[in-house]
């Protein structure tokens, strides 16, 4: 650690508490059982999912009626990173559910679909992280730094060397993070002729946000050589005697209205192409603290006030209470094939693109991000009439850049393999299992802040799902 680094650089990150394991920094492409079965829907014409990924192409589906479709998956996710030979992990599961309704009638598709759009739960490290290590690294020694000053003062200059080593001793420390773009979507599909359909639909974001921080720590802020000096018993600094406690939870919400417009081709009968464009989503969160606060005890009052002064005004600037940022969702452009070999088989691939860079993010330098983006292949087929099984792979670079990473939820780039099976219980009823387990590609980053030291990144995600779809018929 640089001995110039001042203390008011001892913190500096973003909680964004997201459980994504697909799709950009924010975006959430696992929406349906049927997305996680091959990864591949932006072409796909089998299911009422499909009002999120290739909505126009819902004219297409097999029969006219009345669809639902709903599915529910339980991600596990597994992060670990290590910073100064020390090592903190995180394993918070999360729920993520989802509901679409299709009303096909001839050449007419309504559709409604409400689902978690981006963000996805927790992330909680309960023994703190890279983060809270940092800071309170910083700490002590900038305590070590304030005392020596103090004391020296406090003698007229006699004493230059009164700061203590800044050890510091954790007694508890964690992060937490939430965050949950919940999207409400409503609207149309319209079929031109046998082979051009297109649609339309707004859709209305309520973004949820937590961010929390707690560390209770102690800190060896003076040098016991100079206890006699200043007329105290040997003993009065010995050891790790200021001690900080520092606590800051907080909320970040924004709403926000944005389109999702979808064309879908079918130049042959077994070959259908699906495009999606969602267009940008304004989003101005507002920042509300919950709870400030920050104490340090300790033998020397004018130090205690220092650091209690420096560690709130750090808090204010990660909590931002009162405070208005803009956070855009951004653009996704969203394009597939669905290719049917024979009936019963198919082969799927699928591309989305997020125009990152074009958002408004007031409070993330451009130069930490760029565009992200994703492309897979799947496969359906039947073994029997009544049985489906699917399978996928998918490659996803998310747009955080290397020396950016947060120490909360890094965006790694990530391989995933998707394996699932419907199961058609009635004419009318299927129902449907998937999993998924994405293995991120590791990495290592130096933030600076005044420390030198990487931090290495690890993460992976397991999801199970289940669902079912529903038709009524006409």
């Amino acid at each position: 650690m640089r001995k110039t680094a001042p203390l008011l650089l001892m913190l500096g990150f973003l909680l964004v508490g997201t459980a994504a394991f697909a799709g950009n920094i924010d975006y959430l492409s696992n929406q349906s059982v049927e997305y996680l079965m091959n990864f591949s829907r932006n072409g796909a014409t089998d299911a009422a999912d499909i009002a999120t990924y290739n909505p126009a192409g819902l004219v297409f589906l097999p029969k006219d009626g009345m669809y639902i479709n709903s599915s529910y998956q339980y991600i596990y996710l597994r992060f670990s990173e290590s910073y100064r030979g020390q090592r903190f992990e995180q394993d918070q599961p999360n729920p993520i559910p989802a509901l679409f309704t299709v009303y096909k009638k001839d050449n007419l598709a309504a559709f409604f679909a409400i689902n978690i759009t981006a963000g996805g739960g927790w992330v909680r490290w309960k023994e703190g992280n890279a983060t809270t290590a940092q800071l309170i690294g910083l700490t002590g020694f900038g305590a070590s730094q304030g005392a020596g000053a103090a004391i020296a003062q406090a003698t007229s200059g006699a004493i230059t060397n009164g700061g203590g080593t800044g050890a510091t001793m954790v007694n508890e420390s964690n992060v937490e993070g939430f965050s949950c773009y919940t999207g409400i979507m409503a609207g149309l599909a319209y079929k031109l002729n046998d082979k051009i359909s297109v649609s339309a639909a707004p859709r209305y974001i309520i973004a949820e946000r937590k961010g929390g921080a707690f560390a209770d720590f102690t800190m060896d802020a003076f040098n016991d050589a100079v206890d006699s000096s200043l007329g105290l018993p040997g003993t009065a600094f010995d050891g790790n005697e200021t001690r900080a406690v520092v606590d800051d939870n907080f909320d970040y919400n924004a709403r926000g209205l944005g389109g999702v417009f979808g064309i879908d081709i079918k130049p042959l009968d077994n070959l259908n192409f699906g495009i999606r464009y969602e267009t940008v989503t304004k989003l101005n969160f507002k920042y509300s603290v919950n709870r400030r606060d920050v104490q340090v005890t300790g033998p020397n009052p004018t130090l205690n006030a220092m650091l209690d002064a420096q560690l709130t005004g750090v808090l204010a600037g990660l909590d931002k209470d009162g405070e208005t940022i803009r956070y855009d969702l951004p653009a996704v452009l969203g394009v597939g094939v669905d290719f049917a070999v024979t009936p019963d088989f198919h082969l799927l691939s699928s591309a989305n693109y997020y125009f990152i860079e074009t958002a408004v993010w007031e409070d993330v330098p451009s130069s930490d991000v760029t565009n992200g983006w994703e492309v897979s292949v799947g496969t359906t087929f039947k073994p029997v009439p009544r049985l489906k099984v699917g399978a996928g792979y998918q490659y996803t670079v998310q747009g955080e850049k290397i020396d950016a990473l947060s120490n909360e939820n890094p965006g790694l780039n990530s391989h995933a393999f998707a394996l699932g099976f419907a199961f058609a219980a009635t004419p009318n009823l299927d129902l449907k299992f998937s999993t998924v387990h994405t293995r991120y590609i590791d990495e290592s980053s130096t933030h600076g802040d005044g420390d030198d030291e990487e931090v290495d990144y690890r993460k992976a995600a397991y999801d199970l799902c289940a669902g079912f779809e529903y038709r009524f018929d006409l």
